[in-house]
């Protein structure tokens, strides 16, 4: 590993995301220093704008959903901005930060690393007092109210990385973080459409842009620390990765059956509603597993490429190069 005799642990080449032209930048773009929190001055009309958006709900213009009217459309894509906004605040607290702290208290970081972790950690407690204050607010403008489940396949990914202890256990907290940082900027790149209402997709852009400089930051932590890992620790991150992407690649059909049956679809129809989801992501699951699921590492003998491939649970797919743990995810926004 890279971690010294005196706890130091060594990020080779990383480079701080927020550096500008030599000057430190986060000041000037992170959403905490440099905006206003979101705050809701107009109305919602259900007749004109979306409260998610549409080409991520398409189930909810399906027509069993559209013959009960535009409240009924509303209502469904509430259920995913619900779920967005209360997932989001266990999502940074349980796994990003956790992360961030085991890191932070548990090694001598250099500098560069130091600083930029510290900042993600301030974006990311930020962004959970962003989302619970916007999410009274939204109830208070529509009318609906928020939505709050238990996240059993979140309560599920939680417990398979704390199960980690000891040694391990930044690694593994660490190896979800880099997974989820990456998922939800590309999420957030097409949650923020002009059909979406205004200040909807204003705290989505602001969230997609703080997300950008954090899966940057992820990015370059990952391509320093993975050829420095052992065969044991590699292993970690063969364990938790796959695991993490399916748990972020697959849809929460129970929450979006419970949305459906809210506003009187019956079983039947729900499964017609829902039938049109499942084969579509499954296929999108297996071509992201083929593209991401396999980790490269360099081998520090002899400089060869080392290919680890790792499956992604019920996908089958063992093959492809990784985009999360790899170089040519986009950098600095």
């Amino acid at each position: 590993m890279m971690v010294t005799e005196n706890g130091s642990m060594h990020f080779a080449d990383y480079l701080s995301v927020y550096r500008d032209d030599g000057e430190d930048s986060w000041d000037r773009h992170a959403v905490v220093r440099s905006k206003q929190r979101v705050s809701i001055d107009e109305r919602f009309d259900l007749g004109r704008s979306h409260l998610f958006s549409p080409s991520l709900t398409e189930f909810a213009d399906h027509r069993h959903v559209a013959d009960l009217g535009p409240e009924a459309i509303a209502r469904v894509r509430w259920g995913r901005l619900s779920d967005y906004l209360l997932r989001t605040e266990r999502v940074e607290i349980e796994i990003v930060n956790r992360a961030l702290a085991l890191l932070l208290t548990g090694f001598d970081l250099p500098r560069a690393s130091k600083a930029d972790l510290l900042k993600i950690y301030t974006d990311e407690g930020y962004h959970v007092l962003m989302m619970s204050e916007f999410g009274y607010e939204l109830q208070e403008v529509t009318g609906f109210k928020l939505v709050r489940r238990t996240f059993q396949d979140l309560n599920d990914l939680v417990s398979e990385v704390n199960r980690f202890s000891g040694d391990d256990a930044w690694l593994a907290a660490t190896t979800c973080a880099i997974v989820t940082e990456t998922l939800i900027s590309g999420t957030l790149r097409k949650a923020a459409d002009e059909k979406v209402f205004g200040p909807v997709r204003a705290i989505l852009s602001d969230h997609a842009r703080d997300e950008s400089y954090h899966h940057a930051s992820f990015s370059r932590l990952a391509k320093s620390l993975i050829p420095c890992l052992s065969r044991r620790e590699l292993e970690v991150v063969e364990y938790v990765a796959p695991i993490a992407l399916h748990n972020f690649l697959t849809p929460d059909l129970k929450n979006i059956c419970e949305d459906l049956t809210s506003v009187g679809l019956a079983d039947s129809q729900i499964e017609e509603v829902t039938g049109s989801l499942v084969d579509p992501i499954r296929s999108h699951a297996a071509l992201l597993s083929a593209s991401v699921a396999t980790l490269c590492a360099q081998n520090r003998g002899n400089g060869a490429e080392r290919t680890v491939p790792m499956r992604i649970p019920g996908s089958g797919s063992r093959c492809g190069h990784s985009h999360i743990f790899g170089v040519s995810q986009r950098d600095v926004p």
